[in-house]
């Protein structure tokens, strides 16, 4: 067909060209794979810890058909819609309703295998396990109590506990390195895990403990989504004492004995608490029979299942597909917008030089009869080819990428690790990839084509230049008055962001990026334009550099274009990343300052127990850290059973705001000058994040004034000495006025949120990042309010990152029971230089982009350094020339693009800062530009660029031919 044919004849001249000219196909292919890396790492999704069918068929224990855990749901809900790999209710999906009860064996048994029977498996919630108390085997008492005065906490771990009948046991035992299975309930045989941990072997006492509920845990869906259940709540406050009898081979730390404990506390209280089983038999559990236990709200992990897997078309359909493929599509959709963006900069100039170095054999094949049509298709199909060739290779780069950077969501730290195997691939992006880089590589070409469809033989043949389009300089100011539009148009957006429709916004979003874009565009043309024209006052080697930038200006501006844009992403990310931090920071209550430490118990036992596991730890850190002691910590408990009968509420200043406004975010978090805005929507008020290991709340804590000294927090002496003189402490700066905080004694049973009864004026202080409120044990106790130890103030000198990372190690060392926190806000960028590395990528990004759209430059002025050459240039002559290609290009794209990066980021950051008044985006008080990032983006790029430069200024051994094709 006629069609083939030319297409035939378009792709031989267009491989001819590529393989002739492999340097400048190299390269493009170079500069199409970022984008495409981009892409790929960008919908590179974190895999977690996913049911895989090793890992479930690792869970059925040998001789075992299936395990079956009845949730307690009720049974108006539609069937568990499981996975072949779930293992108990450790999918999100399923959940326990602590008004119901699970499935009885019964039941069960009706939809299963006939041949089969259930043998029931108890476990408990997590559980302490020491050896520091006086039980005896078979001995229960409260939890805290009979414990060895010199309990050291090296001696504490966390474990879990099965139970079963000797059937069960005898199945979930692991294989046994010393002693033999439990006789009887006053027995355990634990795993070598645990017996590692706390430092015992066969006949050896071990005290199981299950900690009181915190407040969180006690909440109805936080207890039920466990697999447990309620039954933490049911056990809660006992301690139950075994003799080790045996040790298994296992690595997590858990024990086992024969049914009593547990199941006798279940027993008691089976609401809201799934029931565990093992089928055991010969007659297989298939998927039909899953299903039919899934009416029973029961998931079933089966060994038969797992080895023969259902069809696709058996599976449940997973409602949340839709919504995450909608996720992931707009994914998908923004990072094809930013890599296209992207790759027509970077990849326009490769074109461009194609036709320049392919003008005689266009003219030959116009000659010849080719068309415009023709031109145009070689030139395409140049473009597909590179585009394909660079997709290829852009997708190999995304991968290694996404394994080689932290997982996306990751917080990072000093801990995230560099290497992350744990990501899986949305493996239709790779296909997709390749297709829209072909896609690209062609629109890319597009201009180029144009232009070759536009030869004129004679010119083309005779290697002239071609003419310069007029009415040029007649757009010279319409780059600045174009970003000036969009300038105007962000500052619109800004003034209709607490109000208008979110579609409206991302409409004028758009005006906003295509105005300022095509606005640069302009700008940097009109610079070269503008060089040109002053280029007679430059010595001869930066007066050709600058002649040739707007000679070529098809190649030159998408180059200065792509180190733009490159660098202005490097710049826009420093400003969101410092600002980010900063708006986190100040949002934070963190409790303590940078170099200084808190530490609390994981769960807690009891106040005695607690206290005396913190101070041996306290005791540990002081052995090799300027540890000077440790001040207690208090919380009252405003919901419960257990609540306080009164709690204290600061109230705000009356006439404080006129009517219908409040205080704006920094007023109430920095204390700065007073702003009154419209309030919030109660439904999208900024909240607090919390930096601390307490797990009681932040409404009001009771510390003493050297509690609050040891804080090391921003005033906390002049606040120690408050809360010494009986006031209070507030985060709030707009509750204290003239030094004194409006409080309201509320009975928890009766406050409704409203007006408080008994309002008092107590002395009050601020200090940002503290709790809500803070009182002194004293003034708590003589206002009637009930308070409850949380933790510990480590009283110290400011410890350097490296005694944080000690004493990080010394209480890992130590127990896993303790938590440490300490606030790392000593840097700009976040928590640790890991943070940098978006940044640090985006740079090379931009470094790279830069040295290509150079080396591209080299291939073309090849010809030019040949006849300079020629007539008696020296090699120095042709270096610095090189070298002053470099630097106009540079200077084009650099100071733009980290300009435009910092006004974008500011935009966004006073964007976000406004519309956030009416949901919860943050404060974001801070724009924390990064001035010295900044620099360092700019120094890195221009440095580059210029060895760059001075790299490819290194001219040929032999420049003895001019070369056109």
């Amino acid at each position: 067909m006629k069609w083939a044919h030319q297409w035939r004849c378009a792709l031989r001249l267009a491989a001819r060209d590529a393989t002739r000219h492999r340097t400048r196909t190299i390269l493009a292919a170079a500069l199409v794979s970022l984008p495409v890396a981009w892409m790929v790492v960008a919908t590179t999704e974190e895999a977690g810890a996913p049911s895989t069918r090793e890992d479930a068929l690792a869970a059925v224990p040998g001789g075992v058909q299936a395990l079956v855990v009845a949730t307690a749901s009720s049974r108006d809900d539609r069937p568990v819609r499981q996975d072949p790999e779930s293992v108990g209710t450790h999918d999100w999906r399923v959940s326990n309703d602590p008004d119901e009860l699970p499935a009885t064996a019964a039941e069960l048994s009706a939809v299963l295998p006939s041949q089969d029977r259930l043998v029931q498996v108890w476990s408990s919630a997590q559980l302490l396990a020491t050896t520091g108390t006086d039980l005896a085997p078979g001995q229960e008492s409260p939890a805290g109590e009979d414990m060895v005065p010199d309990t050291a906490s090296a001696r504490l771990s966390t474990a879990q506990l099965h139970e079963s009948g000797p059937q069960g046991l005898s199945l979930l035992l692991p294989p046994l390195t010393t002693g033999s299975p439990p006789a009887d309930a006053t027995e355990a045989v634990v795993s070598s895990a645990l017996a590692e941990q706390l430092g015992v072997t066969t006949g050896d006492k071990v005290t199981f403990v299950v900690p009181t509920l915190t407040i969180w845990i006690d909440d109805p869906f936080a207890a039920t989504i466990t697999q447990t259940g309620r039954t933490g709540e049911v056990m809660q406050g006992s301690q139950r004492a075994y003799q080790v009898v045996g040790v298994a081979d296992s690595q997590l730390p858990q024990a086992w004995t024969t049914q009593g404990w547990v199941a006798g506390s279940t027993a008691a209280s089976p609401h809201g608490i799934p029931a565990q089983y093992l089928v055991v038999g010969d007659e297989p559990v298939t998927w039909d029979h899953a299903k039919a236990a899934n009416r029973l709200q029961a998931v079933v992990t089966s060994r038969y299942v797992l080895t023969h897997y259902p069809p696709k078309s058996e599976l449940y359909a997973n409602d949340e597909v839709s919504e995450q493929v909608v996720v992931g599509l707009i994914t998908v959709v923004l990072a094809i917008v930013t890599g296209s963006l992207l790759v027509l900069f970077l990849v326009t100039p490769a074109f461009a030089v194609s036709v320049d170095q392919s003008r005689r054999t266009l003219g030959l094949a116009a000659a010849a009869g080719a068309g415009p049509h023709d031109l145009r298709r070689l030139l395409t199909t140049q473009g597909i080819v590179v585009g394909l060739a660079g997709g290829a290779l852009g997708c190999v780069l995304g991968v290694a990428g996404a394994v080689f950077t932290p997982v996306n969501g990751t917080v990072i730290t000093d801990d995230t690790p560099l290497v992350d195997l744990g990501v899986r691939f949305a493996w239709w992006i790779f296909p997709l990839a390749v297709g829209v880089a072909a896609a690209i590589g062609m629109v890319a070409s597009a201009g180029a084509a144009h232009r070759a469809s536009r030869l004129h033989p004679v010119d083309a043949l005779k290697d002239r230049p071609a003419p310069p389009r007029p009415g040029r300089r007649r757009w010279a100011l319409g780059g600045p008055v174009l970003v000036a539009a969009g300038v105007g148009a962000g500052a619109l957006n800004l003034a209709l962001a607490p109000v208008a429709r979110p579609f409206v916004l991302v409409l004028l979003l758009l005006a906003v990026i295509a105005l300022v874009v095509t606005g640069l565009v302009l700008v940097v043309r009109s610079v070269a334009d503008l060089g040109a024209h002053l280029a007679h006052r430059l010595p001869v080697a930066p007066r050709l550099a600058v002649r040739d930038a707007a000679d070529h200006q098809s190649r030159f501006v998408p180059a200065a274009l792509a180190v733009l844009m490159t660098t202005g992403l490097a710049s826009f990310t420093a400003v969101m990343v410092g600002s980010t931090t900063a708006d986190e920071q100040t949002r934070t209550v963190t409790m303590t300052v940078p170099g200084h430490l808190t530490l609390s118990v994981r769960q807690p036992v009891s106040e005695a127990f607690d206290r005396l596991v913190l101070s041996d730890v306290v005791d540990v850190l002081a052995t090799e850290l300027p540890v000077s002691g440790h001040e207690p910590v208090f919380a009252v408990e405003q919901w419960g059973d257990d609540a306080s009968p009164v709690v204290l509420v600061a109230q705000q200043v009356p006439d404080l705001c006129p009517r219908g406004t409040e205080p704006d975010d920094a007023s109430r978090i920095l204390g700065a000058p007073l702003r009154c805005t419209r309030p919030k929507d109660p439904d999208g008020r900024s909240s607090s994040t919390y930096a601390t290991p307490w797990w009681a709340g932040f409404d009001l804590m009771v510390m003493s004034g050297d509690a609050m000294r040891a804080s090391g927090l921003p005033g906390a002496d002049g606040a120690g000495a408050t809360l010494d003189a009986g006031g209070v402490v507030v985060r709030d700066a707009t509750l204290v006025s003239d030094g004194t905080v409006r409080v309201g004694l509320v009975a928890t049973d009766e406050w409704t949120g409203e007006e408080l009864d008994e309002v008092v004026a107590l002395p009050g202080a601020f200090v940002q990042g503290t709790a809500d409120l803070v009182v002194s044990p004293a003034t708590a106790q003589s206002l009637g309010v009930r308070f409850f130890y949380v933790g510990e103030y480590v009283a110290s000198d400011t410890l350097s990152s490296a005694q944080l990372a000690r004493a990080q190690a010394l209480v890992a060392a130590r127990t896993n029971y303790v938590r440490l926190t300490a606030p790392d806000h000593r840097h700009t960028w976040g928590r640790s230089s890991v943070a940098l590395v978006p940044i640090a990528t985006l740079v090379a990004v931009a470094i790279l982009a830069t040295a290509i759209c150079l080396a591209l430059a080299k291939t073309q002025v090849r010809r030019d350094m040949a006849t300079m050459h020629a007539v008696g240039a020296p090699r120095r002559f042709l270096r610095r020339f090189s070298l002053t290609q470099a630097v106009v290009v540079l200077v084009a794209g650099v100071p733009l693009g980290v300009a435009s990066g910092i006004a974008l980021g500011v935009f966004q950051v006073a964007w976000l800062r406004t519309a956030g008044e009416r949901g919860e985006l943050g404060a974001w008080i801070h724009t924390v530009v990064m001035w010295p990032v900044q620099a360092g983006i700019m120094l890195a790029v221009v440095v580059a660029g210029l060895l760059t430069g001075v790299l490819l200024g290194q001219p040929p051994r032999e420049l003895v031919r001019r070369s056109i094709d």
